[in-house]
């Protein structure tokens, strides 16, 4: 299985008894309310959005944008194998810090893949490795699950840059080219 380095993302870390907190630029935040599985985004000490995510398990994380304005949340909904899901949100500070869900800007990248790799008893697991280095961009990662039962597609690979919010598909990638792509560092824990 393909995993990131851990220099590649932001882990949420603790902050105290069932939250954890991840911090941006110009004063935001994300905290994460493990108990009743809420995230809520903030600027300074103040809540500007607050949302929930049903379906996820473990293996959250967010990685914040260059300019500190958007975040991605990558998580799983089941564990390490996956399935892994993409969450997506701009906060526009000149604005009053209105927020924008823009999952949408994945669903190309997973509609492309889908057409020529899918694993049929279990789907296939999409993450954001990283943004682009202007924030206007994602750097995301399509797999097949690496299980059996997905057949000959079983581990397949492949990357895409994006743009946000409105998806385009700017570039493919092979696995290799991604796994060569600037200040990408993936490792492969199988030998």
């Amino acid at each position: 299985m393909i995993t990131m380095c851990p220099e590649d993302s932001v882990p949420l870390t603790g902050i105290g008894e069932g939250h954890d907190l991840t911090v941006g630029s110009a004063g935001l935040s994300v905290l994460f309310d493990r108990e009743h599985g809420v995230f809520s985004i903030r600027r300074g000490t103040r809540e500007i959005y607050r949302f929930k995510v049903d379906d996820l398990d473990t293996n959250a994380e967010v990685l914040w944008s260059p300019n500190g304005q958007e975040f991605v949340l990558n998580y799983s909904d089941s564990g390490a194998l996956g399935g892994f899901h993409v969450r997506v949100y701009q906060i526009d500070i000149a604005s009053d810090d209105k927020v924008t869900d823009a999952s949408r800007a994945v669903q190309g990248a997973i509609r492309d893949f889908k057409k020529r790799h899918y694993c049929k008893a279990r789907g296939n697991n999409v993450s954001v490795l990283k943004w682009t280095a202007d924030s206007k961009g994602l750097l995301v990662m399509t797999s097949v699950y690496p299980t059996g039962d997905c057949g000959p597609d079983e581990g397949h690979a492949e990357g895409y840059v994006v743009s946000v919010p409105d998806g385009n598909i700017k570039r493919q990638l092979t696995l290799t080219q991604l796994q060569n792509y600037p200040g990408v560092c993936l490792q492969n824990d199988e030998p």
